[in-house]
């Protein structure tokens, strides 16, 4: 797959940037604007090849790392917007649990409806309520009132749930975004 050389190096230094606990906005911003269908694709590709369970339990460092990455990837191919929507509701579909997760992130910051009830499936057939609050998000970034009964749900979790407050802080703040959105 050919991707653009601008693209390619700058994407190698916010993987650098990622190594030294930094998220870079600036870069994030330059690099959506040089990302086409190959670039999407090579980002998602990206997510596909971080794979947690090759972690080994010393290995926080790594986990933080794998994280901003997964967060960058998925702030650049929300900035893309359209053109990365129709192969981020594909990654939904991945094998890989952090791939579904950080597309559907992505797909929440472009606030595609289109991916509506995709993401609520998963978020539904998540068995891990650690997992959850990334759907969680991304529904309520998504902007649309179809979401609202969803996160009631989540926001009422009952104290005998371990845990709770990884979903219904996430339940809160996106119910607080989509009354914002009315």
């Amino acid at each position: 797959m050919q991707i653009d050389k601008e693209f390619e190096e700058l994407w190698e230094e916010i993987v650098n940037d990622n190594t030294w606990e930094v998220i870079p906005e600036d870069k994030i911003e330059r690099i959506a604007q040089l990302a086409g269908s190959n670039e999407v694709h090579y980002l998602i590709h990206e997510l596909d090849k971080l794979k947690d369970e090759e972690l080994t339990e010393d290995s926080e460092e790594a986990s933080d790392e794998y994280w901003r990455r997964r967060i960058s990837v998925a702030k650049i191919l929300g900035k893309v917007g359209i053109e990365a929507e129709d192969a981020l509701i594909k990654a939904l579909d991945s094998k890989n649990d952090r791939t579904r997760e950080y597309a559907a992130m992505a797909l929440g910051f472009m606030q595609s409806k289109k991916s509506f009830v995709k993401i609520l499936e998963l978020l539904e057939s998540t068995l891990n309520i650690m997992d959850k609050w990334i759907y969680i998000e991304a529904l309520g970034n998504l902007g649309d009132q179809r979401a609202v009964p969803y996160l009631e749900k989540y926001e009422k979790t009952p104290e005998s749930i371990r845990n709770k407050h990884v979903v219904v802080r996430p339940a809160i703040e996106a119910l607080e975004k989509l009354n914002k959105s009315k």
